[in-house]
């Protein structure tokens, strides 16, 4: 029996960027903190949100020419798997069509390295060397849907055993995801699957991030030298003396008695 389902949190770009950061194994609490370094903006519902976005985008595949991009899209501008229409003139292929990489082409727009899909909009501002802002890093390539796989990322195969060929894409970047398809009769049954530990395989050695550098040393104290005492005195007498001046003024005349 299954246990209640929970929605997860919106992910922010943040939190995909330091989910990239940290090599942390999920502990089945979504309540749990992320112990790691560096620290991860949030709690564990926000870190699974984070790994299941860099998962979906990267090993979500599909038949190539099955879907194609909207009629209004421009050309190099991300458009959403929702926005994409299934075209007319494709004809359902054989599984065996898909036993290479060329038979196969991504669902999702990639992630870039800010955490976003898309580029933020810029700003066209008159230039003013006075009030210069810095720049911010260089806009990246934006990864379209669609896009063709690539052979170094995927192994594919064709399965026989005893039913209709079953074509597999096996993702060599994160461990335990599978594209599946099969033709039976005139109805194409596509999947993708994923049954890992949320980690990508890394190209080099992972390393744990460095901490800041150490503050500097402050500057040495200087110490006040001490007021002699009769300087500091002074304003203690002159209080005392303009005290006693007016307690005299205002004794009466002996005389006048």
């Amino acid at each position: 029996m299954s246990g209640e389902w929970t929605a997860l949190p919106n992910v922010t770009p943040q939190q995909i960027i330091a989910s990239t950061k940290i090599r942390k194994f999920l502990t089945g609490s979504l309540t749990a903190k992320v112990r790691a370094y560096p620290p991860f903006p949030g709690k564990e519902d926000s870190y699974l949100r984070a790994l299941l976005a860099r998962i979906v985008h990267a090993t979500t595949l599909c038949p190539t020419n099955k879907f194609k991009a909207p009629e209004d899209a421009e050309p190099g501008v991300v458009f959403e798997p929702e926005d994409q229409a299934e075209a007319e003139e494709y004809a359902p292929v054989a599984a065996t069509a898909l036993a290479s990489a060329t038979g196969w082409v991504t669902r999702y727009p990639g992630i870039l390295d800010i955490g976003r899909t898309t580029n933020p909009p810029s700003e066209e501002e008159e230039a003013d060397e006075e009030d210069a802002k810095p720049k911010g890093p260089e806009p990246q390539k934006e990864i379209l849907p669609l896009s063709s796989i690539e052979p170094t990322e995927w192994a594919t195969s064709c399965v026989v055993q005893g039913g209709p060929p079953v074509a597999v894409a096996r993702s060599t970047r994160w461990p335990g995801a599978y594209c599946a398809y099969k033709l039976a009769g005139k109805t194409q049954i596509f999947t993708s699957l994923y049954i890992g530990y949320g980690h990508e395989t890394l190209k080099v050695p992972f390393r744990l991030e460095a901490p800041p550098p150490f503050q500097a040393e402050p500057e040495e104290v200087t110490e006040q030298e001490d007021m002699p005492l009769e300087q500091e005195n002074e304003a203690t007498i002159a209080k005392f003396t303009l005290e006693l001046a007016e307690e005299a003024a205002n004794l009466p005349d002996e005389e006048t008695e």
